[in-house]
């Protein structure tokens, strides 16, 4: 206990009320439990739904940095190794955006998988990473231009990634609006 407390128990302690604590300086009752002042709550605000972006990347290193980036950025990332798996992601639980690689294993570049993409969601908005320069990449990376799909030229700061992405997201919602 402390300094200077003694229990005082009384008749009246087994009788159901509360024991008491005296102090050898005064008389004064203080109540055997003291609970903590705990304020109040505050309020729940209502949080718009965070926008939801599939990443499609072969190199995981890559696309956990890509994902932890996002997220830290205030979105919900789903991750896809290729770009079968990708599509497979997005027809389960779609996607608001999607970033994907343009050069993947698998079969599928990141233009097969917008030309997939584009024919089940026309508006989805789609970023294509890419590092090549080689001529017939090229040629296929300026249709995916065409077909109103972001190139980021690898190497790329994760600063221009994040602006893109707020950019991609930004124009689909005033089409929406």
């Amino acid at each position: 206990m402390g300094e200077g407390l003694t229990p005082r128990r009384t008749a009246s302690a087994f009788e159901g009320e509360r024991p008491t604590l005296a102090s050898a300086a005064s008389a004064r009752q203080l109540p055997a439990v003291v609970r903590p002042f705990r304020p109040p709550l505050p309020k729940r605000t209502f949080r718009a739904p965070m926008p939801h972006i599939l990443v499609i990347e072969d190199d995981a290193r890559l696309r956990g940095v890509l994902a932890r980036v996002l997220r830290i950025g205030g979105y919900e990332v789903t991750e896809a190794a290729d770009g079968p798996s990708g599509l497979a992601s997005w027809h389960a639980g779609g996607a608001d955006l999607v970033v994907t690689d343009f050069h993947m294993v698998g079969g599928m570049d990141g233009v097969d998988v917008m030309l997939q993409l584009r024919a089940h969601a026309p508006a989805l908005p789609i970023i294509i990473m890419s590092g090549s320069a080689v001529a017939a990449d090229t040629d296929r990376l300026r249709d995916a231009r065409l077909a109103n799909v972001a190139v980021l030229q690898k190497p790329f700061s994760l600063d221009t990634l994040t602006a893109v992405v707020r950019s991609a997201l930004a124009a689909t919602q005033q089409r929406q609006a």
